[in-house]
């Protein structure tokens, strides 16, 4: 995960509300709504974020931001440490918002799995699925199907990127292997 300051995240968070209801903004647009203090390093952290492909100037004096900059801004939403200092209703309401967003993000957090964990509910899985499927005399186990299984499953949070990272470590370790099915993988367990 790619960290960013809070003056990032501010300038990230407001060239994307500008660009919200628009494809890109104007620079000095952004930096009208910025604080004084944020202000001061603004053409830093327009370099530092334009470098990183968090943003993208297409024509000059404009930005707008990437897909990268969407999905890192709503990555650290949880870790920045900020409060409007304005106390009217619209700044209260933002931080609350950002007071709940995280506790939401550090909930994720806390039922986040490692990969033994994850080792030993794939397992689980797979193994149900495969006596399940016995039963009718034909066993196909496809990869979706498991991953399916693991997102029904409430109490377990795991990214789509990180189930993938885990299930190719349990193909590269040997544990399973895979077949190409008419849609899907298929899973094989290497026993």
């Amino acid at each position: 995960m790619t960290k960013l300051s809070t003056s990032q995240f501010l300038y990230l968070l407001y060239a994307y509300s500008y660009c919200f209801e628009k494809e890109t903004v104007t620079k000095s647009n952004v930096k009208t709504a910025l604080s004084s203090k944020v202000k001061e390093s603004i053409d830093n952290i327009y370099d530092v974020l334009l470098k990183q492909d968090l943003i993208t100037s297409p024509r000059r004096g404009r930005l707008s931001v990437t897909n990268k900059g969407i999905n890192i801004l709503i990555e650290n939403v949880g870790n920045i440490d900020y409060k409007f200092s304005n106390k009217n209703s619209q700044h209260r309401m933002l931080n609350t918002l950002m007071q709940c967003w995280k506790l939401a993000a550090s909930s994720i957090e806390s039922t986040h799995i490692d990969f033994d964990i994850f080792l030993e509910i794939f397992t689980k899985i797979y193994f149900q699925e495969k006596k399940a499927q016995e039963v009718s005399g034909v066993v196909a186990i496809h990869k979706q199907d498991i991953y399916q299984k693991f997102v029904n499953n409430k109490s377990i949070s795991i990214s789509p990127n990180e189930w993938e990272e885990y299930f190719n470590v349990l193909k590269s370790t040997g544990k399973i292997f895979t077949s190409t099915g008419e849609n899907d993988e298929l899973v094989h367990w290497a026993e």
